[in-house]
């Protein structure tokens, strides 16, 4: 299937992370994740977009900033931190690449929240949950 935007480049690029494949396989979504998802998997989104980094003198910009956030769902904390230290592996080479056309130049972490959700028929069963927000500076057409 072709890549036609950064979401599936950057998809594209998570999947073929070996650290990343083997430990969710192709369980990587928009959310909501079907809910049939074995866990561990990943949700991703994009939050927000700023383009004004890349303006100067009056002309449009050609650089985006944009936030992402991953969401990782594991059964225990061991697999949901397997996880984490994955895909931090992974969007640390992403420092001048291209990725399915588009040129980034680097990914950094802002934040993150971890946590333990409870299933909802009171019992003490749940799921551990990682939330993790990168921003991304990139060029917003492909190259």
């Amino acid at each position: 299937m072709a890549v036609t935007n950064f979401q599936g480049a950057l998809r594209t690029f998570l999947l073929a992370d070996t650290g990343i494949a083997a430990l969710i396989d192709a369980r990587l979504h928009p959310p909501p994740a079907p809910q049939e998802s074995a866990m561990p998997y990943l949700t991703f989104q994009r939050i927000s977009e700023d383009e004004s980094d890349g303006r100067s003198l009056g002309k449009k910009s050609d650089i985006v900033v944009e936030r992402w956030q991953f969401g990782i769902y594991a059964d225990g904390v061991d697999s949901a931190e397997e996880v984490k230290t994955a895909l931090r592996d992974a969007l640390n080479f992403l420092a001048y690449t291209t990725l399915s056309g588009y040129k980034v130049f680097y990914a950094w972490r802002e934040s993150g929240v971890e946590g333990f959700e409870p299933e909802n028929d009171g019992s003490e069963e749940g799921y551990n949950k990682i939330t993790q927000d990168y921003f991304i500076k990139r060029k917003i057409e492909t190259e």
